[in-house]
């Protein structure tokens, strides 16, 4: 007889989520935890992840009514519902954490688009003795993860690995992600990734965002560059970083979305950061840059 799997709850982006599958990253909350009472924000189970009606698709994304279903190929399907739901279903012997790491990479940043928020593609960290975080955004295989993990030797906490959750509040800017810890690269192959987990006390759920450093081009010799961006470049690196663009257009999210990035672009210094080749961790100029604008 199947064993019935057991739902955990988690703290990610800010959210309560009441997982089936194990979440990389979230914060684990206990039975008694008051925000659990509070509401369960997101639920993700395992089921059949069938999806019905007349679709619209845009690369490997469908969409029918308020649903969306995403697949990756040979390990499972993802339907988002109505940004409250997440039904998985693993293909085949899909391992339980290769199918997690589909979720987190893809499914869940799916649902906070279907929720209404802004998703960049980006890692987030607060140095010690910094009032906000540094957001370092950039295309996959840039480097991210790889200066993430730098900041946290340096004594980081961590806010996100991967995913970025923007909100507008009173105070300004606040963002959100997985704070649990972050992915290493262990080959060509997703699956040889390896996850670590940070400490407790050096995981922000939610803070200040008080800056973003995009990554750029790679120069072959002198120094690392950081360039300020304003204007249409600064919203240019904007819409460039925003985590899995096609869903925003899929769902028609667009329109409503450029007059906030617009609002961003003009609000949050924008850096462009230009790195030198083959160079992997942080150099001493590099780490005062993001002290200063912490």
């Amino acid at each position: 007889m199947k064993v019935p799997p057991i739902a955990r709850h988690y703290l990610a982006y800010d959210l309560v989520v009441r997982s089936e599958l194990a979440l990389p990253g979230g914060i684990v909350l206990g039975d008694g935890d008051p925000r659990i009472a509070a509401g369960v924000d997101i639920e993700i189970a395992e089921g059949d992840a069938a999806l019905h009606g007349p679709t619209r698709d845009l690369g490997p994304y469908r969409l029918a009514g308020d649903s969306l279903l995403f697949e990756m190929p040979r390990i499972a399907r993802y339907r988002c519902d109505a940004g409250m739901r997440i039904i998985v279903e693993r293909i085949g012997d899909t391992p339980e954490g290769v199918a997690a790491s589909y979720l987190i990479a893809t499914a869940l940043p799916a649902l906070l688009w279907m929720r209404g928020e802004v998703v960049l593609h980006a890692a987030a960290a607060v140095l010690p003795g910094a009032a906000g975080a540094i957001a370092v955004g950039g295309t996959s295989g840039s480097g991210k993860s790889t200066i993430l993990r730098a900041l946290v030797a340096a004594g980081a906490s961590v806010v996100a690995d991967d995913s970025l959750c923007l909100r507008f509040n009173g105070a300004g800017m606040t963002v959100s992600g997985l704070a649990g810890g972050y992915f290493v690269t262990g080959g060509d192959d997703d699956m040889a990734r390896r996850f670590e987990t940070v400490p407790a006390d050096r995981r922000l759920a939610s803070t200040r965002l008080a800056g973003l450093m995009m990554l750029g081009a790679r120069a072959s010799s002198g120094g690392p560059a950081l360039h300020v961006l304003g204007g249409v470049a600064a919203l240019e690196a904007l819409l460039a970083s925003r985590h899995r663009p096609r869903i925003p257009t899929l769902l028609g999210n667009n329109k409503a979305l450029l007059p906030v990035l617009a609002r961003l672009s003009e609000t949050l210094p924008i850096h462009l950061w230009n790195r030198r080749e083959g160079v992997a961790g942080l150099d001493p100029a590099e780490m005062a840059w993001l002290t200063a604008r912490g």
